[in-house]
């Protein structure tokens, strides 16, 4: 449009869409931000492996529970050394009534360690290429001495380890590292699940396929 010399039409910071159906107009930075409407997306933490961590800001109280489950996409791109992906406690059973979740040495296995006076451990035989998503899983009973790991919505390992007693613990959540300290994690973290109960097996298979499968682009 030319124009009259007077008056004109001004089109500034267009939003362009891949998909047929437009979405509401976004603020954003960069050409990563937009969320496009009728498109799959993706997205996760990015943990570097050397200073990344993430801890709750108030601590999570499962002390009403000896039950705990857990589900996310996870990724790692580390090849060595132990990592953290998820701690309730932060000292890695150090701590009674804790729950961690690692990676271990070598091509990634999967590991958690579940305390209540005593520490059992589940780790997976197998072990998953550096940077290929994992659709990770896993959840815990004290007193039954239950410690049983997921990947892909199906179990790859588990503990009858007696466990001790009592509950969890009111600590806080850390993401991507043991207590803020050591053990950072190095790879990717999708969106997820944490509650204070053991899940009924298909309600568990459903929020693994349809709300972690979805948000971590993983096809059940």
């Amino acid at each position: 449009y030319a124009g009259t010399g007077m008056n004109s039409i001004e089109l500034q910071k267009a939003q362009f869409e891949v998909g047929s159906t437009t979405s509401n107009y976004q603020k954003v930075v960069s050409q990563y931000d937009i969320t496009e409407s009728g498109q799959e997306s993706a997205s996760f933490l990015w943990f570097d492996g050397f200073d990344d961590c993430l801890v709750s800001s108030v601590a999570i109280d499962f002390s009403n529970s000896d039950e705990i489950t857990f589900s996310y996409g996870l990724a790692s791109l580390a090849t060595t050394f132990t990592k953290m992906s998820l701690e309730l406690g932060g000292s890695f059973a150090q701590l009674d009534n804790s729950v961690s979740m690692l990676t271990t040495n070598g091509t990634p296995s999967y590991a958690l360690s579940a305390r209540g006076t005593s520490t059992s451990v589940a780790t997976t035989a197998a072990s998953y290429p550096a940077g290929i998503i994992s659709l990770l899983s896993a959840f815990a009973k004290i007193s039954t001495d239950i410690c049983v790991v997921r990947v892909g919505g199906v179990q790859v390992a588990s503990s009858a380890s007696d466990q001790g007693t009592g509950n969890f613990r009111n600590d806080f959540l850390h993401i991507g590292s043991r207590n803020q300290a050591s053990n950072f994690f190095s790879g990717y973290i999708y969106s997820g699940f944490i509650i204070n109960r053991l899940l009924e097996p298909e309600l568990l298979f459903d929020l693994e396929k349809y709300w972690v499968g979805d948000k971590a682009g993983i096809d059940l």
